[in-house]
């Protein structure tokens, strides 16, 4: 568990193989791309829920 100053922990997750790497990257350049593009700014991200 790991946090980034004052916003809530995060817990790493194991993607899997390498191979796995290739689904992870899109969602990267829609990171980007919401953030920088659409002007969203760099505080934004994506959260992994667990019901």
């Amino acid at each position: 568990m790991f946090s980034f100053g004052s916003l809530r922990p995060y817990h790493a997750v194991d993607p899997g193989p390498l191979k796995n790497a290739r689904l992870l990257e899109p969602l990267g350049y829609f990171n980007i791309q919401l953030g920088y593009v659409l002007g969203m700014g760099t505080e934004i991200g994506f959260d992994l829920l667990r019901s």
